[in-house]
């Protein structure tokens, strides 16, 4: 199981906390992406990209002025990547307009227009205390490196995935929900080919804690779910979207040895029996 990193922390308010306060410091890199990057059709312009091994999540790079932003989720640092400089801002016990205006400062002396520098409007995620000017303060420790164990080891999972696939999208975590996912094409019987999401998400309206998932499934076969799982654990989903979702805490609660092979059999057996897909894997 190469560079899986097993998961021995049981899901907890306490974590969710930390995932949410990060969901909102990635917001900084977000926004620096969708205001000095071209608009992609699909809004992926901000779109942020886990680096394992430095464990950060990133921005494309600006080429133009060959600038990177990236948020280091162990540390909870904004870091930018200018030429061959690097400058790293910590959030801990920092506002939100504090943290703006060390970033600009930044901007402005790498040569952009910090009048593009403006806030997301495509989408808005809920209300926090940061944005009332509370400070950001800096999760423990082992809420931080437990999150990125779990953007690791899915990222590791989706990436066997896509490599015998060879049509699925880029692994990205969009800001918007804060989940890491891919999307693959999938044709049904009817020839008509749309795509189905498989990735991580963090606790929120539809389940309590963090979770794994797949979307925009048939729901042809609901009997079967329990089998996509070897402890079973795996529900349906109806509201808002439909798709099959396994709680973090029964990959968690597993041995080390068995938490990779139930989330790869998770994804692998909803994707062949549910979405009716053929493949040779």
């Amino acid at each position: 199981m190469e560079n899986w990193q097993p998961i021995s922390l049981q899901v907890s308010g306490e974590l969710n906390d930390s995932v949410n306060l990060l969901h909102r410091a990635s917001q900084f890199v977000a926004m620096f992406s969708n205001s000095y990057l071209p608009a992609a059709p699909d809004d992926s312009q901000n779109c942020l990209f886990w680096n394992n091994t430095l464990g950060r999540l990133e921005s494309r790079l600006v080429d133009e002025f060959n600038i990177r932003m990236a948020l280091d989720v162990r540390t909870f640092e904004l870091i930018l990547e200018h030429r061959d400089s690097v400058q790293r801002i910590t959030l801990d016990k920092r506002t939100k307009k504090e943290i703006n205006e060390a970033l600009l400062e930044i901007f402005l002396k790498a040569g952009l227009n910090t009048d593009k520098y403006k806030p997301i409007r495509q989408f808005t995620i809920p209300h926090h205390a940061t944005d009332d000017g509370i400070s950001f303060n800096k999760p423990a420790k082992i809420f931080l490196d437990e999150w990125a164990r779990y953007l690791g080891n899915t990222q590791h999972t989706l990436k066997n995935i896509a490599a015998r696939d060879g049509s699925t999208s880029e692994i990205c975590v969009w800001p918007h929900h804060f989940d890491m996912a891919i999307l693959v094409p999938v044709d049904y019987a009817n020839n008509e080919t749309r795509s189905i999401g498989m990735g991580l998400a963090i606790a929120d309206a539809y389940v309590a804690e963090p979770y794994f998932y797949i979307n925009n499934l048939d729901a042809a076969n609901v009997e079967s779910a329990a089998f996509t799982h070897p402890k079973g654990n795996v529900f349906w989903n109806t509201k808002d979207w439909l798709g099959l979702v396994l709680p973090a805490s029964a990959v968690a609660g597993d041995e080390p040895e068995q938490q990779e092979m139930g989330l790869r059999s998770f994804f692998m057996t909803a994707w062949m029996h549910h979405a009716g897909y053929v493949t040779n894997m």
